[in-house]
């Protein structure tokens, strides 16, 4: 697979080439992966280059991931499990300019009860440098809808001068939602979601990011058209947001 991006962060731009080679195995539930990423990225425009430092860098990735996954359907899933692991890392070279390992976990349950349905998720990632540099966007960045919903795109956690998303080195979430019908095509959500960010190789628990809110899906034959509600219990009045989606979000 060869593929370009080109994306706008708060603090700067990144484009990147990846060509990912691989070999994929589904026994199904089962799902492994063996890769090897090479990644050309660029870092540019950027307003705080203490932090984000115009760069131009190669890091050659190889990658291992696993997923079991027994949910009855994905975009609406009514019960079931899943669970994703992913380690990836390289050694400072010739041919990578950085030393490191990155790991990110998830999963998540979803359970029917009566008229309900009880949906639980949790996310887990770790990053460690040990020499050279790596592209700015392999940091964790929470926030957004499919991360704690009282936030925008990756607004959430330690910032700069400016007001700037930093990111985190890792990350803990977890999200718990009950689903019920209210009225034909019409069902709601409610929700909450938490977040504990870190620099160091597990997070900070002493303070965490806590959100609620409500949302409402119609069905459609292509999975429910969704709107979600978010806010941080520590200030309801300054600090939600709103999200559209198709899909459950697990």
């Amino acid at each position: 697979e060869f593929d370009y991006e080109n994306e706008e962060f708060e603090t700067f731009r990144e484009d990147r080439v990846l060509a990912d080679l691989f070999l994929k195995q589904k026994f199904l539930p089962h799902t492994f992966k063996e890769s090897l990423l090479f990644d050309r990225s660029r870092t540019y425009d950027s307003d705080d280059e203490a932090f984000f430092p115009k760069s131009s860098l190669f890091i050659v990735s190889p990658q291992l991931e696993w997923s079991y996954d027994t949910r009855d359907k994905i975009l609406e899933a009514t019960s079931g499990y899943f669970v994703n692991a992913e380690i990836s890392g390289s050694l400072k070279s010739d041919i990578s300019d950085a030393s490191f390992y990155k790991f990110r976990a998830n999963g998540g349950y979803i359970l029917p009860i009566n008229e309900s349905i009880l949906g639980l998720r949790a996310t887990f990632g770790t990053l460690g440098v040990s020499d050279g540099y790596i592209p700015a966007s392999y940091r964790f960045f929470a926030g957004g809808m499919y991360s704690n919903r009282a936030y925008g795109y990756r607004k959430l956690g330690p910032t700069n001068t400016k007001n700037d998303p930093l990111g985190s080195d890792s990350i803990l979430e977890a999200t718990a939602e009950v689903r019920f019908d209210i009225y034909g095509n019409l069902r709601g959500v409610l929700f909450s979601d938490n977040t504990y960010l870190g620099n160091g190789s597990i997070p900070s628990y002493d303070n965490g990011y806590y959100s609620l809110g409500f949302g409402l899906r119609y069905k459609t034959p292509i999975g429910p058209i969704a709107i979600d509600f978010g806010f941080d219990t520590a200030d309801p009045t300054k600090q939600y947001a709103l999200h559209f989606h198709i899909g459950e979000l697990f």
